[in-house]
């Protein structure tokens, strides 16, 4: 282990191995979208030709379950990584900002605060459940609701150049330009959707899309809310505060290789694809990955039975000796 100039400790690996998993690649990274888009089409049409039979019930909720991944391909291209092309990031950032509702130029800056400050008090504006985790805040989450709120609002409050003192910290006028046309464009979007509802007296438009994260957003958010939750806070260790599991291959492609979080958080330039060598190269040094969602949610379900009696209780990592 190594500690890097920005304090965080890191994995020993060979320059030019890393060097070499960080190659992007646009086959890759289409390869990937494609098994995201094509689905997400697939069970649409399905779920559209259904409507009117116990069918769509189902097939809505697939729809939504895969819909609600989108969040990956947008954290994805925050780091510019699933394509070699600029253009062919660029474009896929600003499509998965309009399907997650997040304005893709202001979450990137922000992303770029939390890698900094990873599970840091006050420094973290992802930290969105510190110790210790307030389980009806934690339950809203498994379903969108806090965001199904909170981010129309956040978009308004961009549009109008609206921000907190911490955020103008981050924030330049020149991004806040930015910020705001990209604002205005997703609010543009999803009132033109709901103007054609109201219009054709349909709720399609909405529920597949909006609606989609939230009768469809629990199966996404219980993946992604194991990233760094019931982890460590305050530590310049990220194999403490960040959690890797091992998924099958289907989750793992939707989810963008984003399971092995703790690769991702100490290399954010290696794109999803070379994850897994990543994690097969710093083994050695790493703690046992938890070998499910449904493991790590039982490890986290234990941390919140211990955090009653203890609100400062949280998951410790077995690192290994040699580490």
């Amino acid at each position: 282990m190594r500690e890097g100039k920005d304090g965080w400790l890191r994995c020993d690996i060979d320059r030019a191995t890393l060097q070499s998993l960080q190659q992007r690649s646009n086959a890759r990274g289409l390869l990937n979208l494609s098994l995201f888009l094509g689905p997400l089409f697939v069970v649409g049409v399905l779920a559209y030709a259904s409507i009117g039979s116990l069918w769509a019930l189902p097939l809505f909720w697939v729809y939504g379950s895969i819909y609600g991944f989108s969040i990956s391909l947008l954290h994805e291209t925050h780091h510019a990584t699933p394509f070699r092309s600029r253009n062919l990031n660029s474009a896929m950032h600003t499509l998965a900002g309009l399907m997650t509702l997040r304005n893709p130029i202001y979450d990137r800056r922000v992303h770029t605060q939390h890698h900094g400050n990873t599970s840091v008090m006050g420094k973290d504006p992802e930290l969105a459940h510190p110790k210790p985790i307030v389980g009806w805040k934690l339950l809203l989450d498994l379903f969108w609701l806090r965001a199904a709120v909170n981010l129309p609002i956040l978009l308004v409050k961009q549009l109008f150049g609206v921000y907190s003192a911490e955020e103008r910290k981050i924030i330049s006028t020149k991004l806040a330009g930015r910020i705001r046309g990209m604002a205005a464009f997703i609010l543009t979007f999803y009132a033109a959707l709901a103007a054609l509802s109201v219009v054709y007296q349909t709720w399609l438009p909405l529920l597949f899309t909006f609606f989609a994260h939230i009768y469809g957003g629990f199966v996404p958010r219980l993946y992604a809310l194991t990233q760094h939750l019931g982890l460590d806070q305050d530590v310049n260790d990220f194999r403490l505060n960040s959690r890797t599991c091992l998924y099958n291959p289907v989750a793992a492609a939707w989810y963008w290789n984003m399971n092995y979080h703790i690769e991702h958080h100490m290399f954010p330039l290696v794109p999803f694809h070379s994850l897994p060598k990543l994690h097969e190269a710093l083994r050695s040094q790493m703690p046992p990955p938890n070998s499910s969602v449904i493991d790590a949610w039982r490890e986290i379900l234990v941390c919140l039975r211990h955090q009653r009696r203890e609100p400062e209780y949280s998951i410790s990592k077995q690192l290994p000796e040699n580490g």
